[in-house]
């Protein structure tokens, strides 16, 4: 059984003692076999971050997720089931996604208590040994790619950039649709990765040449590079592709490149 509690500094629900009962009824019918996820169901107050003080619906995961309605209740709680029901949706959404392995969840070892977060940032998916850093408070550095886009031909065209950052606690909207068209209000506070954008200056190439993870990371940390690679538009007086040579440095978070002759 998921337990129910009040957060009512007005006294609102003390007036509808039936209500409150119909709801804990109703949340545990429609969410009764998460009950082993599930911390207890909150109904009354709910301050998300520093915004107003909303009066709704929300659960306190076991795994440290808050999964919450935005959509308030009435003083007179005559929408409570839409709420609730609201509610159940997003969170069965979400279970699902654990499910299917699109969430990882573990022990965040700098607070020591278990967290929930996205296993994939954009089309990038963490392998393990990424998790085990993330979790451990880490920073990480990998290359993917952005989501493909529309370009000014209508072709779908992406492309490569360098991502350095770490896990923090970030708050997530639900407003997909269901498959009737059932506008799913609901949001959720979890962790998942925070992208640096001081590093995003620092691209994935140098003329033809790609850097690796190795060779960013030890950019990041301060080393100088030295670079061979050769020139995607300018020629030698053979007409082969001009070697380049170079420095690599980054620095006030930019490339600098001291080329060398």
């Amino acid at each position: 059984m998921i337990e129910l509690k009040q957060r009512d500094s007005q006294k609102r629900l003390e007036r509808y003692p039936e209500i409150t009962n119909e709801i804990k009824n109703f949340i545990n019918s429609q969410l009764n076999e998460f009950e082993d996820q599930i911390n207890y169901c909150v109904v009354g107050e709910f301050e998300e971050g520093n915004s107003p003080i909303d009066f709704t619906i929300n659960l306190y995961l076991k795994n440290g997720q808050l999964c919450y309605c935005k959509q308030p209740l009435e003083d007179d709680l005559s929408n409570w089931r839409e709420v609730a029901l609201q509610l159940c949706l997003g969170y069965r959404s979400a279970a699902e996604n654990v499910r299917e392995k699109q969430l990882e969840e573990g022990l965040y070892v700098p607070l020591k208590r278990r967290i929930i977060f996205d296993r994939l940032y954009g089309t990038y998916r963490f392998n393990d040994d990424e998790v085990e850093k993330l979790l451990n408070g880490d920073t990480i550095v990998f290359i993917t790619d952005t989501l493909p886009r529309e370009d000014e031909g209508g072709d779908s065209s992406s492309y490569k950039y360098v991502a350095v950052g770490k896990l923090e606690q970030c708050d997530y909207e639900g407003d997909d649709k269901d498959e009737n068209q059932f506008v799913v209000l609901v949001g959720f506070r979890r962790w998942g990765f925070k992208r640096d954008m001081r590093y995003n200056r620092l691209k994935p190439y140098l003329g033809n040449h790609r850097f690796t993870v190795e060779e960013i990371t030890r950019l990041i940390k301060g080393e100088t590079l030295y670079i061979e690679t050769t020139s995607k538009t300018k020629v030698n007086s053979k007409g082969l592709p001009l070697v380049i040579k170079a420095n690599v440095k980054f620095e006030n978070f930019d490339l600098k490149i001291d080329w060398v002759k």
